[in-house]
């Protein structure tokens, strides 16, 4: 029968003695006891004991397999452990323990994915599997001792999970351009860096308006500002993809480079000239969202008084001022208004003033031209010619005309019938016993003749005498309020108006009429002006309508387009349309 050793009991030990049991016999233990088999011989090479632990003689522990053999024991370990980033080498170890004869000189097989590789064990019973730079993947790690006539074989516990992993690029970068300008040439990105075996690409957003850029680096400026551009590397077995950016800004450029060909209107019209113009930068395309511009006054003829500035904007920055000439306006078509279109003979030059010049809608100040006579004693008919001033907005002449009428006087009449205030006529004049010859046109005819009144001058300026030998003068009236003001007496003189003050002298300069409620301009040589004067360096105008208020100064209005403030003066802005 076979013999069977139980040990039980959850302490003690059990001493089998060498060759109690046989060949079929078997050991258990139970409990937690402990059992030990003790070979008293020196040979436990070759036991019959299967599938239990021997102690030796030296106190070793030898498994035994079922055919006898002994069970070593194989441990694997990978570095490192876990994953692999590449580029790198991961090694596999395998440790053998237990083996009979020693645990060196034994062969390893390692497996790795579907390869397989053999290894030796050292003297410490290790054997070392080192792989470089494997293919990116999740591996599962083996090895295996076949066993041999004295050791049975043994497969280490496997390492699953284990990945590798392509390796992150370094250094990969895009080399700064430099300083761009729109406007510039075409250009070509290079990048530097980086580990891969794969190709280089760039590439920036869609529409961006900045640059636009080939997969192979080259580059076309198309506006200013700033955009990132990004390059990319492929990756390859041991690489992943590489990208970097970088942000390139495209200044923008000077707009004095710009060339401007004004070919808008550029005669003088009193108004500010916005004259078309063409605006060009070589083979650039400029747009009119690159600029602003603004016009200077623009108003006066000559030569680079015209101006336009142009501010840059968009691709564009900085300013420029180009200038044009404003050429003058012919007076040819002008129309000249005089005072009246006819006058009686005097037997002087009779010298109209004119109220009024316009021409193609533009009004003519008297400062733009000088005024010539011809044919203006006789009788029949004048000629008034305007000329432009030199320095002036104008160029060339224009003509009126205007009559000088017979008077039918008999220059020796005389009797001082006139002397009780009775008046006489003969033709155009009238005989008044207080002012003498007068016309219903012209007012007092001057002479020094008798029946005429006459100009005196002295020191302190000039006075009229009546034919009667009276004279001209205002007097000093009590209004309403109880003050005291001078009211003024005027006169019309050889077709002047003239006003006097209470002290007899003839005004001149500007003067106010509290009765008339207005300020009035007089020449002393020419009497009351009307229309456009220009007085002490600033332009006044002054009613040239007969209207009952006809010399009287404007103030805080409009006339043909330009204003004149409270105080009568025009502000010096150009004519509005």
């Amino acid at each position: 029968a076979d013999t069977v050793v139980n040990a039980t009991g959850s302490s003690g030990s059990y001493d089998v003695g060498g060759g109690s049991i046989g060949h079929a016999g078997s050991l258990s233990v139970t409990g937690g006891a402990t059992l030990k088999m003790t070979n008293t011989g020196t040979d436990v090479a070759n036991p019959e004991y299967k599938n239990c632990t021997i102690i030796n003689k030296d106190g070793e522990s030898v498994k035994y397999g079922n055919e006898g053999k002994i069970l070593p024991t194989l441990l694997l370990s990978v570095a490192p452990t876990s994953s692999l980033a590449l580029p790198g080498e991961l090694t596999l170890t395998a440790t053998l323990s237990g083996a009979v004869s020693g645990n060196s000189g034994k062969t390893i097989t390692f497996t790795a994915k579907d390869e397989s590789c053999d290894k030796t064990t050292n003297s410490s019973g290790v054997a070392v599997y080192t792989i470089t730079n494997p293919p990116q993947g999740t591996y599962t790690f083996g090895a295996t001792f076949e066993g041999d006539g004295q050791n049975n074989s043994v497969t280490a516990t496997e390492i699953t999970g284990y990945t590798v992993n392509l390796g992150i690029q370094s250094g990969f970068d895009i080399i700064d351009p430099g300083v761009k300008t729109y406007g510039d040439s075409d250009f070509s990105l290079r990048a530097t860096g980086g580990q891969s075996t794969g190709g280089t690409s760039f590439s920036v957003p869609s529409g961006n308006g900045v640059l636009n850029v080939e997969a192979n680096g080259s580059v076309k400026i198309i506006g200013a500002g700033t955009v990132t551009v990004t390059a990319t590397k492929d990756g390859d077995r041991t690489y992943k993809q590489a990208t970097a950016t970088r942000e390139i800004t495209v200044a923008r450029r000077d707009i004095a480079h710009v060339t401007v060909n004004v070919t808008g209107g550029r005669v003088y019209t009193g108004s500010q000239l916005q004259p078309v113009f063409e605006v060009k930068d070589g083979s650039l395309a400029i747009t009119t969202g690159d600029y602003t511009c603004s016009y200077g006054p623009n108003v006066n003829a000559g030569t680079g008084t015209g101006s336009i500035t142009f501010a840059g904007q968009q691709n564009y920055t900085g300013t420029k001022t180009i200038r044009f000439d404003i050429e003058k306006h012919p007076l040819s078509s002008a129309v000249i208004t005089l005072e009246s279109s006819s006058y009686p003979h005097t037997g002087g030059e009779i010298k109209p003033a004119v109220t009024k010049v316009e021409v193609d809608g533009i009004t003519v100040l008297p400062t733009e031209y000088d005024v010539g006579y011809a044919n203006n004693i006789n009788e029949g008919t004048a000629t008034a010619t305007i000329t432009a001033k030199a320095d002036g907005n104008f160029m060339g002449s224009a003509s009126t005309t205007y009559t000088i009428t017979g008077n039918n006087h008999s220059s020796g009449s005389s009797g001082g019938s006139g002397s009780d205030g009775s008046s006489s006529s003969t033709g155009d004049r009238t005989y008044d016993a207080k002012k003498g010859w007068v016309s219903a046109r012209t007012g007092i005819i001057t002479g020094t003749g008798s029946g005429y009144s006459k100009w005196l001058q002295d020191e302190n300026g000039w006075k009229l005498q009546y034919a009667d030998g009276t004279m001209a003068a205002g007097v000093s009236v009590a209004a309403d309020d109880g003050r005291t003001y001078e009211r003024l007496t005027w006169e019309l003189i050889n077709g002047a108006w003239y006003a006097f003050g209470a002290d007899g002298y003839a005004e001149s300069g500007l003067i106010f009429d509290p009765d008339l409620g207005g300020t009035f301009y007089i020449d002393i040589n020419t009497g009351m002006k009307t229309g456009w004067q220009m007085i002490d360096g600033k332009w006044y105008y002054f009613n040239p309508i007969s209207d009952g208020k006809r010399g009287i100064m404007f103030t805080d209005a409009w006339i043909d387009g330009w204003y004149v403030d409270k105080d009568g003066i025009w502000n010096g802005e150009a004519k509005k349309d």
